[in-house]
């Protein structure tokens, strides 16, 4: 009789135990889906690489295979709202412009480029703030300088730099983004050394990078 009592009281013990396991884990998740909702301002910081292709003069007389460039850039920036962010961008690229005036004759330089940007995201401004969506889509835009390489140019160049792009962001983490961006470099005409009727020459890209953020304790634990 007394074996089978204690046998009911380690019964009664272990529902209570898993009753209130049950009861924190719960909590805590609620905690978790809650805290999803509330931004923290925070840090974040980011590299990629990608391709370019220059449209300059002559570019319908060239395809956009045969001026085919790389770039690396870095970018640090703040996200100060849910929708907005301000970031810094360096760029380091190669360029090449199929000379239209000696042959198509391949004209290829370096730049160094800095930008500001304002980025708006598009996904928290429709739908709210959700940190543990799978998936934001951003525009961004901005103005900035460029040091195009002397080459085979007769000097080097500075001259200015304006973009604009969209760019989806895949949340590996809640610290870790994958990004995707596609733009549109557009920088003085005489950037190649060559003056004609467009105002401007430009240069899209298409990128692939990571980045960081920095998030404290609270954002991501729900303290």
């Amino acid at each position: 009789m007394r074996y089978q009592t204690l046998n009911a009281d380690r019964i009664k013990l272990i529902f209570i135990i898993v009753f209130v396991c049950s009861f924190t884990i719960n909590i805590s998740a609620q905690k978790r889906k809650i805290s999803a909702y509330i931004f923290h301002p925070h840090w974040y910081l980011g590299a990629n690489l990608g391709l370019n292709t220059y449209v300059a003069e002559g570019w319908g007389a060239y395809s956009p295979l045969s001026s085919l460039g790389a770039s690396g850039s870095v970018t640090g920036g703040y996200s100060f709202l849910p929708t907005l962010s301000f970031q810094a961008t360096g760029t380091y690229g190669l360029y090449t412009w199929p000379d239209i005036r000696f042959s198509n004759v391949d004209h290829t330089f370096g730049a160094q480029n800095i930008t500001a940007d304002l980025v708006l995201n598009l996904s928290n401004l429709i739908k709210g703030y959700y940190l543990v969506r799978p998936l934001d889509i951003s525009l961004y835009g901005g103005a900035g300088f460029s040091y195009r390489q002397k080459a085979a140019f007769t000097s080097d160049l500075f001259t200015y730099l304006g973009h604009a792009g969209l760019q989806a962001d895949w949340h590996l983490t809640q610290l870790w983004d994958l990004n995707i961006m596609a733009e549109v470099n557009v920088t003085s005409d005489n950037n190649n050394e060559y003056n004609a009727d467009t105002p401007f020459d430009m240069y899209p890209a298409l990128k692939v990078g990571l980045t960081y953020h920095f998030r404290d304790a609270c954002s991501v634990c729900g303290k």
